[in-house]
C-alpha cells in the first residue's frame, strides 16, 4: 500500500476538487445555470473555473510530488481563508448543529452519488433533504464534435422554507455545480467542445452523473479546513507537532475505530544481533497521511520496511520518497542505526516483527539480497499501481463516513475524478493510474487517455469497477521499471527469498496492503520478548521500539499464505470484516 507521498498525491487530488466544490457555489436563483470556460476539460461554473485558474499548478511544474502538494496546499489555504472568515458568523449561529457534528469533522465535503441520467433515457427520481421529490431528465444536442447536454430537474415538496440542495453534475469530460433554493423546473447545461468518440461513449453509456453534497457550504468549508489541518503541520515539519498528533488520534478513533494509548517508555533499543534478514518493521506517523491509509486499509501501520543483512551490516530497506522528514527518494537501504535516528526525528511509531524460526529457515538471505540489488534498489517509488493494491472490490474498499457510515466515497466519483484529472493534468494521471489502466485493457504502451481506456474497456464488456479490480501482476513493468510501494517491496523481498515456497508464482505482492503483510502467519510468537519490550508495553505480542503511542496491529500473524491471496479483500471501517479467502 501507499506511503506518505502517495497519500499526499491522492489527498491533493481529492482536496483539489472537493475544495473547489465546497467554495465555488453559485446559487441557482434563475432556473438556468451555464458558463463556458477554456479548459482541457469543460467547466460550466465560474467559481470552479476561478479556483482552478488561481490555485492549481500541474505536477510537471514541480520537481517532486511533495513540492507540488506543498504549493497546492499553500494556494488552497490562501484561497479558503476569506471564505472561512465570512462563514464564521454562520457557523457560530449554528452551534447546536455544530456540536453534534464536531465528533466527526473530517471529510464531510465528500459528495453522495445520486443517479446517472443518459440522454433520451427515462427520467430518474430521488428524495433529497430539501426537495423530497426530485427528478432529472437529460437531452443532448450534437453539432459536429460539440455536444450540449441539458439536464432538466423538477424539484418539489421542500422540507422547509429556506432549505436548499447542492449538486455536482459531471461526466469524465466536464462538470458543473449548482445550488437549488426554489421549487419547480430547472435547467442545467453542460457544453462539451470537440468531443472524441470516447467522450461520446462515456456520455451515452454512463450519462451525466449526479452527486449531492451532504454538508451545507459553511460546514463543507469548515470540514475542508479541519481535514487539511490533519496534514499541514506535519507536512511542514520534520517532527509532528503534538497538537497534530492529537487531531490524528481523534481521527483514528472516530473514523477507523483504532484507539492508541499514550506510552511512558518511548524508546526500546534493540541489539542488532536480535534482528535478522526478513524481519518486518511497521511504521505509523500521526501526520494525516498514515492515519488516512490506516483508515482505508484497516491497518495499524501506514508504512512498512524490511531488514536485510548485507555484507555484514544491517540495513532497513524500503520504498518511500524524499520529504521534509525523510532525506532519500525511491527504493533505498539505510544503515540500521542511521534509520533509527531518522525515524526518531520524524516522530515515527515503530514495531519490530521478527520472522519465526520456521520462516527464517525458508528465507534465503543471499537470494533476497541479490534480488534487492539487481531488481529493486534505486527504482522510484511505486506510484503507478498504488491505487490497485488497495481496490479489490467494486465499492467495499472506498471509505464511509461515521457515525452511520451511509455516505461513502463512490466508484462513480472516483471515475469522474480520474477522467477530469487526466484531462487537466496528464502528468499526474500517467503517474498514478493511466499506465495501470492501459495494462488492464491489454495496451503495453500507455497511449490511451483515461476516457479512451474506458471506451476500450467497454468494447471488452468491462465497466469502471470491473476494470479496476483486475489483480495487479508482479511481472508488469512500467515506463520507469517495476512499480513497488512500501509493503509490495517487503513482500517481494520475502518472495525472492523463497518465503512463500510452492506458492511463489501464485502470490501477487503488488496486490498486498500493509495489513496483508503483517497478518501473514510468518512471525515469531514463541520466543519471549525482551524485558525492555515488556516493560514498555505489557502484554503486547510484539515489540514496539519507538513512538509515543502504542500501535495496534489487528489481525497480526493470523493468515497462512495461499494462492491468489489479497486479491479480493474488502476494507470497510470500523470492523474491517474480511472473508477467509481474501
Amino acid at each position: 500500500m501507499a506511503t506518505k507521498t502517495t497519500s499526499l498525491l491522492w489527498f491533493g487530488l481529492l482536496l483539489t476538487l472537493f475544495a473547489s466544490f465546497s467554495i465555488a457555489k453559485q446559487p441557482n436563483f434563475h432556473k438556468k445555470a451555464h458558463f463556458d470556460a477554456t479548459f482541457p476539460f469543460d467547466v460550466n461554473n465560474r467559481g470552479l473555473a476561478t479556483f482552478f485558474e488561481k490555485v492549481y499548478r500541474p505536477l510537471s511544474s514541480f520537481k517532486s510530488v511533495n513540492q507540488w502538494f506543498t504549493g497546492f496546499l499553500s494556494g488552497v489555504t490562501d484561497y479558503v481563508k476569506p471564505f472561512l472568515s465570512t462563514k464564521k458568523t454562520v457557523l457560530e449561529n449554528n452551534k447546536d448543529k455544530r456540536a453534534a457534528a464536531d465528533a466527526y469533522p473530517y471529510w464531510k465535503f465528500i459528495p453522495e452519488y445520486i443517479a446517472q441520467v443518459t440522454p433520451q433515457s427515462p427520467s430518474v427520481s430521488w428524495s433529497a433533504p430539501c426537495f423530497t421529490q426530485s427528478s432529472a431528465k437529460a437531452v443532448a444536442v450534437q453539432n459536429g464534435a460539440d455536444v450540449q447536454v441539458k439536464v432538466t430537474l423538477v424539484l418539489e415538496k421542500p422540507s422547509s422554507l429556506f432549505c436548499y440542495d447542492y449538486y455536482l453534475f459531471a461526466t469524465m469530460s466536464g462538470l458543473t455545480l449548482d445550488t437549488f433554493l426554489l421549487r419547480g423546473e430547472h435547467t442545467v447545461e453542460l457544453n462539451f467542445k470537440n468531443m472524441t468518440e470516447a467522450d461520446k461513449y462515456d456520455l451515452t453509456t454512463n450519462g451525466v452523473r449526479i452527486f449531492r453534497f451532504i454538508a451545507g457550504e459553511p460546514e463543507a468549508v469548515e470540514s475542508l479546513y479541519q481535514t487539511a489541518m490533519l496534514f499541514v503541520p506535519a507536512l511542514l515539519n520534520q517532527a509532528v507537532p503534538e497538537a497534530t498528533q492529537q487531531h490524528n488520534l481523534n481521527f483514528l478513533s472516530s473514523y477507523a475505530g483504532l484507539n492508541l494509548e499514550k506510552r511512558t517508555i518511548t524508546d526500546v533499543p534493540l541489539n542488532e544481533s536480535e534482528i535478522h534478514s526478513g524481519d518486518f518493521f511497521g511504521v505509523l506517523r500521526l501526520d494525516g497521511l498514515d492515519p488516512m491509509l490506516a483508515w482505508g486499509m484497516g491497518a495499524g501501520t501506514g508504512h512498512t520496511t524490511v531488514a536485510l543483512w548485507i555484507d555484514g551490516a544491517l540495513y532497513i530497506c524500503e520504498s518511500t520518497t524524499k520529504s521534509k522528514y525523510w532525506p532519500t527518494d525511491g527504493i533505498q537501504k539505510t544503515p540500521y542505526q542511521q534509520w533509527i535516528k531518522q525515524a526518531k526525528a520524524a516522530s515515527y511509531n515503530v514495531v519490530h516483527l521478527p520472522l519465526s524460526a520456521e520462516a527464517r529457515a525458508k528465507f534465503d538471505e543471499k537470494k533476497a539480497v541479490e534480488w534487492f540489488h539487481s531488481k529493486a534498489l534505486g527504482l522510484p517509488y511505486g506510484f503507478h499501481n498504488m491505487l490497485f493494491t488497495w481496490l479489490d472490490t467494486a465499492k467495499d474498499n472506498l471509505p464511509c463516513l461515521p457515525p452511520d457510515r451511509t455516505l461513502c466515497l463512490s466508484p462513480q466519483f472516483v471515475q469522474i475524478l480520474a477522467g477530469i484529472v487526466d484531462k487537466y493534468d496528464r502528468s499526474i494521471s500517467q503517474l498514478m493510474f493511466n499506465q495501470a489502466l492501459n495494462k488492464r485493457v491489454g495496451h503495453d504502451k500507455p497511449d490511451l487517455s483515461t476516457v479512451e481506456v474506458m471506451y476500450e474497456a467497454g468494447k471488452q464488456g468491462l465497466n469502471w469497477t470491473q476494470l479496476t479490480v483486475i489483480p495487479e501482476q508482479d511481472e508488469w513493468v512500467y515506463n520507469d521499471g517495476y512499480s513497488m510501494v512500501c509493503d509490495v517491496l517487503v513482500c517481494e523481498t520475502w518472495k525472492a527469498g523463497g518465503l512463500f515456497g510452492a506458492y511463489t508464482d501464485q502470490i501477487q505482492c503488488t496486490e498486498f496492503t500493509n495489513w496483508d503483510a503483517y497478518s501473514l502467519n510468518i512471525f515469531d510468537t514463541t520466543t519471549p520478548r525482551a524485558a525492555a519490550c515488556d516493560a514498555a508495553d505489557p502484554g503486547m505480542p510484539y515489540c514496539q521500539i519507538l513512538g509515543d503511542y502504542r500501535m495496534v496491529l489487528t489481525g497480526y500473524n493470523s493468515k497462512n499464505p495461499f494462492p491468489h491471496m489479497a486479491e479480493k479483500c474488502p476494507s470497510l471501517a470500523p470492523d474491517y470484516n474480511r472473508p477467509a479467502d481474501c
